[in-house]
């Protein structure tokens, strides 16, 4: 009789789950109403990137050595170097937020410690 078997399992099965269901019935919802209230995201969130400035100099640290737009996995990095007093900088930077998987792989690749990722709000 196999069949009582394959009935006592799906009998146990649903009763696990109507528990679920009714362990969560009475609960509070989460959902919140956004434009009108904002959560609190974590301080260690990460949101964007930026590109640094030296201190000292008042110049940009990135000397447009390709290694960031290299390394994306996302492909969402494309940079033109320009050259100016034997250093290289970035004449444009463009980063594709809409594609990026916030890997931090340019972060850590960076040799001038020039691009850091910051929190928006």
């Amino acid at each position: 009789m196999p069949w009582i078997k394959e009935a006592w399992e799906i009998t146990r099965s649903m009763g696990q789950s109507m528990g679920v269901v009714f362990k969560n019935f009475l609960r509070k919802p989460t959902t919140v109403s956004y434009p009108y209230v904002k959560r609190e995201l974590p301080d260690r969130q990460r949101a964007t990137f930026a590109l640094l400035v030296n201190k000292e100099t008042g110049e940009e640290k990135c000397t447009a050595c390709l290694i960031c737009q290299n390394i994306c996995p996302s492909v969402v990095i494309s940079m033109v170097k320009e050259q100016r007093n034997n250093r290289g900088f970035a004449k444009e930077f463009t980063l594709d937020l809409g594609g990026c998987i916030f890997c931090e792989l340019c972060v850590q690749a960076c040799p001038q410690d020039a691009i850091t990722m910051i929190k928006l709000w």
